[in-house]
């Protein structure tokens, strides 16, 4: 059964490096991506696109930030549900327990190339078709 993967960020580089990294890992992962939190809860909201499994959202992107969505969705009935990762370009390990704290399942920061992108995502991949992503590796090489 084909998972369902949201992919949140407003950096196209970014999008589509983790875009290529998903299509190279495992042709049973759909992807969405999108530019913006606002899009991501208009769209799940009127249904204009499929109720994932899985929500990449990056921390720092314009007007309604990570944050800002993954406290929205944290609050939803609808949506508290679904397991949310951040991720960012930051590294840092208070940035990550924020994350946790704010209900995200944990945090990684954005890879430097393409090969880290695709472990990350296989690694998300095994977890996520397994059932067990609140048991991704925290303070791993990638996941804190």
């Amino acid at each position: 059964m084909q998972k369902k993967i949201l992919l949140v960020d407003d950096d196209k580089d970014d999008r589509d490096f983790f875009i290529d990294a998903v299509g190279a890992v495992s042709d049973a992962i759909a992807i969405t991506a999108l530019e913006s939190g606002i899009t991501l809860l208009q769209d799940l909201d009127n249904g204009k696109i499929p109720m994932p499994d899985l929500i990449v959202l990056d921390i720092n992107i314009p007007q309604f930030d990570g944050w800002m969505c993954l406290s929205e969705l944290k609050k939803s009935l609808l949506y508290q549900h679904l397991p949310v990762i951040m991720y960012s370009t930051s590294s840092s390990l208070l940035t990550a327990d924020k994350a946790k704290d704010a209900g995200a399942v944990c945090f990684f920061s954005k890879p430097f190339n393409y090969k880290e992108y695709k472990e990350i995502i296989k690694e998300l991949y095994q977890h996520l078709e397994q059932g067990n992503l609140d048991e991704l590796p925290k303070n791993s090489k990638y996941f804190f």
